[in-house]
């Protein structure tokens, strides 16, 4: 290994890596960039070697204890527990991580003295923060995923920054300027996809239809009736009405996505949207485009969409005790709307959805950011950009 100076910081070579704890040597490259932006001070590393590469680290030490928000939560201190989080989703590791909105984290070290880590994505991918504590501070591993589907002997990692601040604000600001910039994400006032009567919404009214047990919480009927009540506190236009479990046992009929017999069906369906368009409402039915139920005889004509996490292993829905027995459900496959099968069934069920209800002002598909993990024939990020238009 060499360092370089360079200007505004260093640059690192490194020839050959070592594996089975320093016992065996394998070829390779690394490269690395340490610099200091301002207050700032930032690393960038790729790496090259003969087999695909899944991930790369970079380990930080003398980070100052003190109390933690990850992406903007709440304070709390976690004294001498070790701590991991994860973007998006738990970063792939659910059951033991931390979730994280944004790969950024802030470290309150004493009042007013905030030492903050974050990761410079330019597209959704995993990141990981692990935080080991020491008698002088933490040893912090920034760790990066690469996509699933596309692997790779060569792996670019991105920029991982850290910095001091004097506020909670300073800490977290450039790290949301950089994700406005990289995703251009537009003001909310220069939105142009944003319909006029969607600017006028202040409340948001969700009527859950069934649990994933059978149990009824709204039928259409009940429902139509709470609207009825929310039209007496405050002017319908103003409110959009969200609709989960309208096709019946929540996540168990993903994803058939018909109108519940029990529920009234679908006569009672169209007395709901017809009867709360009379008053003023706007309605959002919801779809789940992540995941379909692997028991449901309609899995066959779309089961070549499943996915397997990065490691190979299938990637089931199964983090949720549906039913109650202290167990986690995984007959809930998660789907990849790249490939086609999977994609023409969900629009065409959205499609009739529109067509027989008219209940097209909005439509929520529930999307899962943990789609970079999946081992796909497709990127369902890239179809999003090509197909999107042709569902609007």
């Amino acid at each position: 290994m060499s360092v370089e100076s360079a200007a505004n910081g260093l640059h690192v070579h490194g020839k050959g890596f070592v594996w089975a704890g320093d016992q065996q040597k394998a070829p390779g490259t690394l490269e690395a960039h340490i610099t200091r932006n301002g207050p700032f001070v930032e690393c960038q590393a790729t790496a090259e070697m003969g087999q695909p590469i899944k991930s790369i680290a970079a380990i930080l030490r003398g980070v100052p204890r003190g109390k933690v928000s990850a992406a903007g939560g709440n304070f709390f201190d976690p004294k001498d527990d070790e701590l991991l989080f994860g973007y998006p989703f738990g970063g792939g590791s659910l059951f033991v991580a931390g979730g994280m909105d944004s790969p950024v984290l802030v470290i309150e070290s004493r009042e007013k003295e905030y030492f903050f880590l974050s990761t410079l994505l330019k597209e959704v991918r995993a990141s990981r923060f692990y935080l080991q504590p020491g008698e002088k501070g933490y040893r912090v591993e920034l760790i990066h995923e690469r996509e699933a589907w596309a692997r790779s002997n060569r792996i670019e990692g991105p920029v991982w920054r850290v910095g001091r601040a004097d506020s909670l604000e300073a800490a977290y600001r450039p790290h949301f300027e950089h994700v406005e910039k990289a995703f251009a994400i537009p003001d909310w006032e220069s939105r142009a996809d944003v319909p006029p009567w969607f600017r006028e919404v202040v409340l948001v009214v969700s009527l859950h239809g069934m649990h994933w047990t059978g149990y009824i919480f709204n039928d259409f009927a009940k429902s139509l009736k709470t609207l009825e009540w929310v039209a007496r506190q405050i002017p319908p236009r103003q409110v959009l009405v969200f609709l989960p479990a309208w096709d019946g046992r929540y996540y168990w009929n993903y994803p058939i996505y018909k109108p519940d017999p029990r529920l009234g069906g679908e006569q009672g369906f169209r007395t709901l949207i017809d009867g709360g368009h009379g008053m003023g409402f706007h309605f959002m039915p919801m779809f789940g485009m992540n995941a379909a139920n692997k028991l449901l005889p309609e899995f066959k004509n779309f089961a070549d969409a499943t996915t397997d996490q990065i490691d190979g292993d299938a990637f089931n829905l199964n983090w949720v005790d549906w039913d109650n027995d202290r167990h986690d459900e995984g007959n809930g496959g998660y789907m990849n709307l790249g490939v086609p099968s999977w994609r023409n069934w969900l629009s065409a069920r959205i499609a009739e959805t529109i067509s027989n209800y008219h209940a097209r002002k909005l439509i929520c598909t529930r999307v899962r950011g943990c789609w970079w993990r999946a081992c796909a024939r497709d990127s369902p990020a890239c179809w999003f950009a090509a197909k999107c238009p042709t569902m609007r």
